[in-house]
């Protein structure tokens, strides 16, 4: 059984649905010893260095990758430039 999904059936109403987004700068892979000493102040390092793209996601499921940037006018929120689409 097909199962139609198609905009022109459901029109504004199926691209009105909110979904969340997620951007990951980074992973790395720690210790349970290590969780469990971490502490305000503490540095995690991410297995990606400065100027790599970021993953964004939709659903866990990486749809582009971009480049995280400052915005806002006083610098204090980050935001993402989309550079690819997979």
């Amino acid at each position: 059984m097909d199962i139609d999904i198609s905009v022109d059936r459901y029109g504004s109403n199926l691209l009105n649905i909110p979904v969340d987004i997620e951007v990951i700068i980074g992973t790395t892979r720690l210790t349970i010893d290590k969780i469990l000493g971490l502490t305000e102040g503490s540095i995690v390092s991410l297995k990606k260095t400065v100027g790599e793209p970021a993953e964004v996601s939709v659903n866990g499921k990486v749809l582009a990758h971009g480049n995280v940037i400052i915005i806002g006018d006083d610098s204090s929120q980050l935001g993402v430039i989309i550079t690819k689409i997979l």
